[in-house]
């Protein structure tokens, strides 16, 4: 008998026995669905009629998607478990983004913000509003705005960006304050004292501030009791995104009384 005969057929054995094993230890990845809802208002917050159209993809591989109904809802189909971020978007409104969604497989992921099952995204039409100039009176900011179409609103929302220095970018400000202004005359005011509080900027300095228009809130009421609130704006990584602000950024300039 060949001697080497054993060693030969225990090599086969062991070639034709650990790829088996392989194969049978690779589990398949589960699959489930994930569904949620969001939400779309014009860009005086204003709630549409009609929330279908919405895309919502996941990122960064685009692999899985869905389209919004009229009532806002959407289903990702057969995804496979895994972390995702989510990204909802529509023509002519801003982007939201959500991120790293834990998903199982199997039963269905749902989708929710800070683990509250009455809050989702909303989308607002981006924002078409010019700012003409602003002011600091009496403690005040106030603001005159050029509307593009006949809707004049009673209130508007606003982002500031502050800083001690001319030609400063948004990536560094010293202080970003949100405000709500409401029509005053042909001006947008906040109410008194508003203004001036949280700027932390000294009498007598000369302040430079970027504005823009943004929607940072909507709400809707369901069986005329529940309020929906929504979220227009998320971080990425340190930094504060609101997908639909104005593009008027123009830079203006003031001295605190």
């Amino acid at each position: 008998m060949n001697p080497c005969k054993p060693l030969i057929i225990l090599s086969i054995l062991i070639i034709t026995f650990f790829p088996a094993c392989s194969e049978k230890d690779e589990s398949p990845v589960p699959e489930g669905d994930i569904i949620g809802y969001a939400f779309c208002f014009d860009e005086y917050g204003n709630r549409l009629e009609d929330f279908s159209g919405i895309q919502v993809v996941t990122e960064p591989d685009r692999k899985y998607s869905a389209v919004t109904d009229k009532h806002g809802n959407y289903e990702l189909k057969n995804v496979k478990a895994g972390v995702y971020n989510l990204s909802f978007e529509k023509e002519g409104f801003g982007t939201m983004k959500m991120f790293f969604i834990q998903h199982s497989g199997g039963l269905p992921t749902i989708v929710t913000y800070e683990g509250s099952d009455d809050v989702a995204p909303f989308l607002y039409k981006n924002i078409t509003t010019q700012i003409t100039h602003i002011e600091f009176q009496d403690d005040s900011i106030i603001a005159g705005l050029k509307f593009s179409g006949e809707y004049i609103p009673e209130r508007i929302d606003m982002v500031m960006f502050f800083s001690y220095y001319e030609n400063f970018t948004l990536f560094a400000p010293d202080v970003i304050l949100n405000f709500v202004l409401s029509a005053k005359g042909i001006n947008y005011a906040t109410d008194y004292g508003e203004g001036w509080q949280g700027l932390l900027f000294a009498h007598g300095e000369t302040l430079y501030c970027k504005a823009a228009v943004y929607s940072f809130r909507g709400e809707i009421e369901v069986n005329n009791f529940l309020t929906i609130t929504g979220i227009s704006s998320y971080m990425l990584g340190n930094t504060i995104v609101f997908p639909n602000l104005s593009s008027e950024l123009y830079e203006f300039s003031f001295t605190i009384p």
